[in-house]
């Protein structure tokens, strides 16, 4: 290894130059980083993209051929897929978090890539070689397992193959150690690309439907006009150009140049490291499938005739402080830290031990995360026709020609041809653009990548933010949280895992490495059967609170909601938002506090993308929103017993009156009740299916006391 280390990476900068090189194996990359020759930018466009890595030229194509009236700019500030896209280890895998997603990104951008080539002539060096992911252990095994069935159902092909057979499909390079892996999956509709030949594959066919694309353009600034509904005023070192819609595709920049009109694109880059044979040190067969061996935190595929290995760590290491990048970091690498990704590449050498003799280089490139391992896509809150594609999460080759085709979409007919919940930046909360906070989740996030994830596994960084009024009560009863959205909520209480396990954050229940029985399946189906049997109190209040305001208030929801919302004073009324296709938006209780104020609960964390969503449906109405969801608390009495236990804490007695409180409270009407010495707004409602149950709904600083009176 000693010898490794002084052979490996050959980066240079040659003096004087401005010159940087870097040797991947297939081609030699050059970036002069000497002024270029002055040009002169549109005056406008309809739509202006920033960023010229895969996401952002893939976006340029995908609107031109959907729109073919709209104009199309795209903006670079160095060459194309100078940032992060040239470095990608160009993995294709077709599998997605959803259906919908795998079909539209994963399966759709393994066929878009072919068919491409056909369009220009130029070669994306795509093969579909399929993919193997390996299992060290019966745990990931079974893991794989589930994989692959969810991979059928999505109507992809997916089996279980024998290790023997796996090790065919690698040319018997594998390791011949009996005892390293119990099983394995095969997908053969999975691949690997040269990332930059679908850079360039994507701007060709962009430019022949008449994108305008501009290198070694730098945007110095963004103004907005009017809330971004009539467009923006974009500034460049080569003249201003006038944009009715922007596109924020700029990668590990994206979070830069969103401050330039308050955007908050919450990501940050870390470092990532492969290693890759030179050419002749190894002889891999070109139909070597893309392995995955992920108790190794380990990635593989063929390049050039030898072997490139990479990691996805559980340690990884965050880069460029407070998140800054550098201006000029064009095909640009990091310092090289054999002693942080030796370890893993001693794991490779085992998994393929012809590795150990190879010479090898080491790449160290960074690539942004996010908060929770999903990338970043659409039109952010509070901004009209400002859109982002950003934070990949080391999925931007795969996933590029399935968010181009999103955002056409997105913007020819108002919203996605499918939901796209899961990456929706409506999903991010002001807090979660906290620069520590991003770090530590990305970190996390990259580390997911390879973990195993059994059911109900919390995540374990930035924690313990957003707390309901009764979180020191509910911890000192044993309460187990996870979090969504921030907030801190019951999981299951354990008092025996409280007291082996200080941190409530933290446990065997909470941070499970088994699909079999886990530790929170016992008490969780305790509280169950208490629900069924008896009753339930659940602390509710991370529900988001939307109060909408105004002259117009009851006509924007009466129009957007499904059901009928106007003539129930004294009433909640459940129902879904829908959108001008009649898809559900989002699904809501609502309730009129007077006739030009009305709140609205929905999920906890959905408040900012229905916030946005109902605020865009009443754009030149008189309408306000404000989000209040610290503001009040929210309780739920759930189960067969909860008429007696409301009628005694507010002080009726006895089993007739409480029949009697039953018998004459409709279901979901709202009344006042005094519970001791507070008063709340009782709603009878029932999520468990038992005819009786309550929301108590109070203002925060009074959750404890009708908390204590109810338990």
């Amino acid at each position: 290894m000693a010898a490794l280390r002084s052979t490996c990476c050959k980066a240079w900068r040659a003096p004087g130059r401005g010159l940087h090189q870097v040797w991947t194996g297939r081609r030699a990359f050059a970036s002069v980083n000497d002024k270029a020759p002055s040009v002169s930018v549109p005056e406008k466009s309809d739509v202006v993209i920033i960023g010229g890595g895969v996401v952002g030229c893939s976006a340029a194509y995908h609107i031109r051929k959907r729109l073919p009236d709209c104009s199309v700019l795209l903006l670079e500030q160095g060459t194309l897929g100078c940032g992060t896209t040239w470095h990608a280890a160009g993995l294709v895998g077709l599998m997605r978090s959803s259906k919908s997603e795998t079909l539209l990104s994963g399966v759709y951008g393994a066929r878009l890539y072919q068919e491409l080539e056909e369009l220009t002539g130029l070669s994306s060096g795509f093969k579909r070689c399929g993919s193997l992911s390996l299992a060290r252990n019966t745990e990931r095994l079974e893991m794989l397992r589930r994989t692959a069935a969810r991979a059928r159902s999505y109507g992809l092909e997916a089996s279980e193959v024998s290790v023997a057979d796996a090790n065919d499909l690698c040319g018997g390079l594998l390791s011949k150690d009996p005892d390293r892996f119990v099983g394995a999956i095969s997908l053969p509709g999975d691949g690997a690309i040269d990332a930059s030949n679908v850079c360039a594959l994507l701007a060709a066919a962009a430019r022949k439907f008449q994108a305008s694309i501009f290198e070694r353009v730098t945007v110095t600034g963004i103004e907005q006009r009017a809330g971004g509904v009539d467009g923006f005023n974009i500034s460049t070192d080569q003249g201003d150009v006038h944009a009715k819609t922007v596109i924020n595709c700029s990668g590990q920049w994206a979070r830069k140049l969103g401050h330039m009109s308050g955007v908050d694109i919450p990501l940050h880059s870390c470092e990532h490291y492969y290693a890759y044979s030179r050419p002749g040190s190894m002889n891999v067969p070109s139909s070597f499938p893309v392995l995955r061996d992920p108790d190794g935190w380990l990635y593989f595929r063929e390049w050039s005739g030898g072997l490139l290995a990479g990691c996805f760590e559980p340690n990884p290491k965050p880069c460029f402080p407070r998140g800054q990048v550098p201006h000029k970091f064009e095909f640009s690498l990091l310092d090289n830290d054999w002693d942080h990704f030796l370890p893993y590449f001693e794991d490779a050498c085992a998994t393929f031990p012809d590795l150990e003799n190879a010479e090898v280089d080491l790449l160290n490139g960074p690539e942004s995360f996010t908060m929770d391992n999903a990338y970043l896509m659409g039109e952010v809150p509070g901004l009209r026709n400002y859109f982002v594609a950003a934070g990949m999460n080391s999925s931007g080759i795969a996933s590029a020609g399935g968010v181009g085709f999103h955002l056409a979409e997105w913007l020819a007919e108002g919203l996605p041809a499918k939901h796209v919940w899961s990456v929706d930046i409506r999903r991010v909360h002001s807090f979660q653009s906290n620069q520590r906070y991003v770090q530590a989740r990305a970190c996390e996030s990259l580390g997911d990548h390879y973990r195993m994830i059994a059911p109900k596994r919390e995540l374990t960084k930035a924690r313990g933010l957003r707390r309901s009024p009764l979180f020191d009560v509910l911890e000192a009863e044993g309460a187990r949280f996870g979090q969504k959205a921030g907030w801190e909520r019951p999981n299951y209480f354990s008092t025996a895992e409280h007291s082996a396990h200080e941190d409530p954050f933290l446990g065997p229940g909470l941070q499970p490495e088994t699909w079999g029985e886990a530790a929170w399946m016992g008490p969780a189906a305790a509280e169950h059967l208490a629900c069924r049997s008896s009753a339930a109190l659940f602390d509710m209040s991370s529900f988001a609170k939307l109060l909408v305001v105004g002259d117009d208030a009851a006509e924007v929801l009466s129009q957007t909601c499904a059901n009928e919302i106007r003539g129930r004073a004294g009433f909640s009324t459940y129902t879904q938002l829908l959108n001008a296709r009649g898809g559900i938006e989002a699904d809501v209780t609502v309730r009129e506090l007077a006739p030009d104020r009305w709140l609205v609960l929905t999920a906890t964390d959905k408040g900012v993308r229905d916030k946005s969503w109902i605020e865009a449906a009443s754009e030149g109405q008189r309408v306000q929103l404000i989000d209040v969801t610290p503001m009040y608390s929210v309780l739920a009495l759930m189960g067969p017993y909860s008429p007696q236990i409301l009628a005694r804490a507010s002080g009726l007695g006895d089993e007739k009156e409480a029949a009697t409180l039953l018998a004459g409270w409709k279901s979901n009407e709202a009344r006042e009740l005094d519970l001791g010495f507070t008063r709340v707004t009782a709603i009878r409602t029932s999520y468990v299916g038992e005819a009786a149950g309550w929301e108590l709904h109070m203002g925060a600083d009074m959750a404890p006391p009708p908390h204590a009176k109810v338990e």
